[in-house]
């Protein structure tokens, strides 16, 4: 029991530094998707502001509704995790991708549009947080490490 323990510990920490890394990964890659949304908006003057802040409002929502699933994710982690490694992980995605909404907030309003997710992102993310939630303990713990490796 004390090597599964042990190695079940060493695995969580192991995630715990990949989200880390994996955060300042996102927070690179979602920073340069909304520099994309920003310089294709800049150039709206130009060409017609319709077709660039649509793109801006679609790119914007797709990382909003992305971050959004991570927040709950991460609350009902630290509500339903069985261990404090999983708590811990759940608080952390959960700051970090409240963080990112801000910015995706601040980002929308100056460039005078509103994130606009897929029509289909709020039902994805009800039936993938129904699929966890339903899980207890071990199990819990086990869902939401293998949804956070398969979601980054």
């Amino acid at each position: 029991m004390r090597r599964v323990t042990t190695r079940g510990t060493i695995v969580l920490a192991a995630l715990a530094l990949a989200g880390v890394a994996c955060s300042g990964r996102e927070a690179n890659q979602g920073n340069r998707e909304t520099a994309r949304a920003k310089d294709t908006a800049s150039l709206a003057g130009t060409a017609g502001a319709n077709p660039a802040k649509a793109a801006a409002a679609s790119t914007l929502g797709k990382i909003d509704a992305a971050d959004n699933e991570e927040v709950q994710a991460g609350q009902l982690a630290q509500r339903a995790g069985q261990s404090a490694d999983v708590k811990r992980l759940g608080y952390m995605l959960a700051q970090d991708h409240q963080a990112n909404r801000k910015q995706v907030d601040d980002l929308a309003k100056s460039l005078e549009v509103t994130p606009a997710p897929p029509p289909d992102a709020a039902a994805k993310q009800m039936t993938a947080l129904d699929q966890l939630s339903a899980k207890k303990g071990a199990d819990f713990d086990r869902a939401f490490v293998q949804m956070q490796i398969d979601d980054h």
